[in-house]
């Protein structure tokens, strides 16, 4: 624990030195008066920084992500291997001086090493919620709370390319006390969503009306009783909603009334998804 806190304390300065570093500044203009001209001595330590290169804005921001990484990870006690972040670009950025130019990883990222980093970032909000919960229980201020991970996390997530949409529903659902409610109205939302595509839109086929007539009694009343015109966007992929109604799942416990109505829900959507 001692080392965790040791190399935590370690890297605060690395985030002063980002932070300071974040906005780029001209040269200052040192004037030196001639009669200093012909003085011998050690050169100044002014002189000695003027000559130095500039550094690579993009490169130093690229420690910084880096930095603030390892600094989350050790806050939450979070297994993390650092470099599985970033692909062969970005880790062998890390290796070069500051100054130099240096490819660093542009366009759209592989699809695998996004979700890697999309994992990280949402296991970093669930435990700074958790790390909220404790601290209001037993009274306590630690300083890991002072810091607000939810804006780091959903800076980062711009950075790392992740969808910052995602981070901010799993923070919205981790915040929420009373997960029923929240399970409950998650549940209406995706009824509204397969209501609209099954009765409500014009792209309405036999082979969806065959389905529903398939449907348990029970939910497809409960389909029919659905009204999609409150949705602001109805026309939901069905991917999602099978995600959508999985959390569902997690949300409400087994003896809650609707438990038994959000099953019946995951096997149409999957027998939605199986029709050719």
């Amino acid at each position: 624990m001692q080392d965790c806190d040791a190399l935590e304390a370690s890297l605060s300065p690395c985030f002063s030195q980002a932070d300071s570093a974040m906005e780029e500044v001209p040269p200052p203009d040192v004037g030196v008066e001639e009669v200093w001209s012909a003085a011998d001595g050690p050169v100044s330590i002014v002189e000695m920084a003027l000559d130095q290169r500039s550094v690579h804005f993009p490169l130093v921001q690229h420690h910084c992500v880096l930095a603030t990484l390892l600094h989350a990870a050790m806050s939450f006690s979070l297994r993390l291997k650092p470099l599985s972040l970033f692909d062969s670009k970005g880790k062998n950025a890390f290796f070069r001086d500051l100054a130099s130019i240096q490819l660093l990883p542009s366009g759209d990222m592989d699809p695998s090493l996004v979700a890697v980093r999309q994992e990280f970032l949402m296991n970093v909000l669930s435990a700074w919620v958790k790390a909220l919960a404790e601290n209001e229980e037993n009274g306590m201020k630690p300083q890991v709370v002072e810091n607000s991970w939810s804006s780091v996390c959903l800076e980062l997530s711009s950075l790392l390319q992740v969808n910052t949409d995602m981070l901010c529903r799993h923070l919205v659902m981790m915040e929420v006390q009373d997960k029923d409610i929240l399970g409950s109205q998650l549940l209406v939302l995706t009824g509204q969503r397969l209501s609209f595509s099954l009765l409500h839109s014009q792209s309405q086929s036999k082979p969806n009306m065959e389905l529903l007539a398939r449907l348990p009694p029970t939910l497809c009343t409960w389909l029919k009783a659905m009204d999609p015109s409150e949705l602001r966007c109805p026309s939901v992929a069905l991917p999602q909603s099978v995600r959508l109604i999985n959390k569902v799942i997690e949300m409400l416990p087994e003896n809650h009334a609707q438990y038994s109505l959000v099953l019946h829900l995951l096997e149409a959507v999957d027998s939605f998804q199986q029709e050719p």
